[in-house]
């Protein structure tokens, strides 16, 4: 979801129902729903688009990378992680 983040610039990706678990061992899913699993659509679409337009990159998420790793980590990271979760954005 963060890598659809990037490529896409969609926040909204992270910021709806889907949240991913940390008790996943052994469910390949992350805990994702299966009804959620549906909307798998989003995300081929986003890869479609991407590699059809020559795999381009758009600039680092710098700002929202705080966001992105609290949706993938499940939980609140400290923002004085800041410079640190940003260092290989620049």
């Amino acid at each position: 979801m963060a890598a659809l983040v990037h490529i896409t610039g969609d926040l909204n990706l992270i910021r709806g129902e889907i949240r991913p678990t940390n008790a996943f061992f052994g469910d390949a899913q992350g805990g994702i729903t299966k009804s959620s699993r549906e909307d798998r659509g989003i995300a081929l679409q986003a890869l479609r688009k991407y590699r059809d337009e020559g795999h381009k990159l758009p600039p680092a998420p710098v700002a929202h990378v705080h966001e992105m790793v609290n949706f993938v980590i499940g939980t609140t990271v400290d923002s004085d992680y800041e410079e640190f979760l940003t260092a290989s954005c620049r």
